[in-house]
């Protein structure tokens, strides 16, 4: 069967053709406007909100207008950086790139420790709680005001210092091995609540009482503290089972993690180059 088109019917059909096209490629070349989820346009580029929802949870900004506002100008200063960057062809930069890999991995860590770590609170019962109370007095009914006497200083890489510093018995002792080693240190006395601290802190707090110091050391920065005395400062119930609760919460979170670790670094073969294996801990 054939089909006829009259002329006047063809014309009319490539001529609203014709204006269609015409329509698309002027909405193409306006490009973004601001609206809907677009909140800004910066130099053609949009700028959403949920970027800007981004930026504002990582700086805990408040829910205000304003705050709002200055969010968003810090936002498009740092696109304009960004694309000024890119224009001096920075990112191409080999360091650069390792610092962005590591900021992805530690941002994907993050992530998958949040998922493994989910539900740990909900699992907390009021009768964990009153049990924690029981075993760790400090957060509640026997909560004290720590008063110390530490020294900051830097963890020497000397083996023989370091073990030296391991039996020091006095505070006064260590002032003096740092000082005989040319140990830049820095001595202050400071107060701590026990309801803050971890309870394995404060167990070492309690004994450092005797004299005998408790040794942090976190890397290469290290604390040598003793405890001068404790005041009691008891808080009520309600206090003490939310302070409790979260105190149980952060040792159930990182028991959950060094399990994890341990099961993954379980599942895969580890390989050192020599000298790099895992050191002992100064303090071990």
């Amino acid at each position: 069967m054939s089909v006829h088109i009259r002329h006047g019917a063809r014309r009319a059909v490539f001529l609203a053709g014709s204006a269609l096209i015409v329509a698309l490629g002027t909405n193409a070349c306006g490009g973004p406007k601001p609206g809907g989820q677009t909140v800004a346009v910066v130099d053609g580029e949009p700028v959403t909100q949920a970027e800007l929802d981004v930026d504002r949870t990582v700086d805990q900004s408040t829910g205000d207008q304003s705050s709002r506002n200055i969010a968003l100008q810090s936002l498009i200063n740092r696109k304009l950086f960004v694309a000024a960057a890119k224009e001096q062809k920075l990112d191409k930069d080999p360091n650069f790139r390792l610092q962005a890999d590591r900021q992805e991995e530690i941002l994907l860590a993050r992530k998958y420790l949040e998922q493994v770590t989910a539900g740990v609170s909900s699992m907390i019962s009021e009768a964990d709680i009153n049990n924690y109370l029981a075993q760790h007095p400090q957060y509640g009914e026997g909560r004290k005001i720590v008063n110390i006497n530490q020294i900051q200083f830097t963890m020497p890489t000397d083996k023989g210092i370091i073990a030296k510093l391991q039996n020091a018995r006095s505070l006064g002792e260590i002032a003096q091995l740092l000082q005989q080693n040319g140990v830049t240190n820095k001595p202050t006395n400071i107060s701590l609540d026990s309801a803050i601290l971890p309870h394995q802190m404060f167990d070492g707090l309690v004994k450092s009482l005797s004299g005998e110091p408790l040794i942090l050391a976190d890397g290469q920065s290290s604390l040598a503290q003793v405890a001068t005395s404790m005041t009691d400062a008891p808080l009520p119930s309600d206090k003490a089972q939310a302070i409790a609760r979260k105190a149980l919460e952060r040792v159930r979170v990182t028991e959950r993690l060094r399990q994890q670790a341990d099961a993954l670094r379980g599942s895969v073969k580890i390989e050192y180059a020599k000298g790099y294996g895992p050191a002992k801990s100064p303090t071990s």
